[in-house]
């Protein structure tokens, strides 16, 4: 993946470029393609981005983003379904425990919508799906670490037929800057 932030002065405003390999296994017998830990596609990804301040500290800040993924080449007869994925949200930024640990609360909402798969080996009628998330979460700066945190909770969500759905998501995320 690629960004670039070079629109304006303060680098808030970015788009995002990118391609996904055909990684991960997509040949297990007995599994449905859309279940298959790969895709065996090769997909083209493009997004967008843009934060600002909310006050004028710049204590509160906000954020949108958006990605676009689809796919440009399959294989085995099965085509996923392209996704768009967007987030809007808030932090506070202005915690400091000490001069090198920081804590920034963040909320967020997301909205996912995915096609359904298609061509011979796909199961359209079972695949696809809409919701919107809201995702309370934790960011934690150590040093040169970076700790994130949050609790995805489904607020709206339709599946196209019969579909298994988690009804939460948990992630975490942790990065060491060099």
């Amino acid at each position: 993946m690629g960004v670039y932030s070079g629109f304006s002065p303060d680098m808030s405003t970015g788009v995002i470029f990118g391609v996904k390999l055909p990684t991960g296994d997509h040949t297990a017998r007995g599994f449905d393609p859309d279940v298959q830990i790969g895709s065996g596609s090769t997909d083209v990804l493009l997004g967008a981005y843009h934060t600002g301040a909310l006050d004028l500290t710049g204590d509160f800040q906000w954020f949108a983003q958006a990605m676009w993924q689809h796919e440009v080449a399959t294989q085995n007869r099965y085509r996923p379904g392209s996704e768009l994925n967007a987030a809007a949200g808030m932090t506070y930024t202005n915690w400091h425990i000490t001069p090198t640990v920081s804590v920034a609360p963040v909320v967020q909402v997301e909205l996912s919508n995915r096609g359904r798969d298609g061509g011979a080996a796909a199961d359209p009628a079972n695949t696809g799906y809409t919701r919107v998330l809201v995702s309370p979460g934790v960011a934690l700066s150590v040093d040169t670490w970076k700790l994130y945190a949050d609790v995805e909770i489904p607020i709206s969500q339709h599946v196209n037929g019969n579909q298994l759905i988690a009804p939460v998501a948990v992630k975490l995320i942790a990065s060491y800057n060099f």
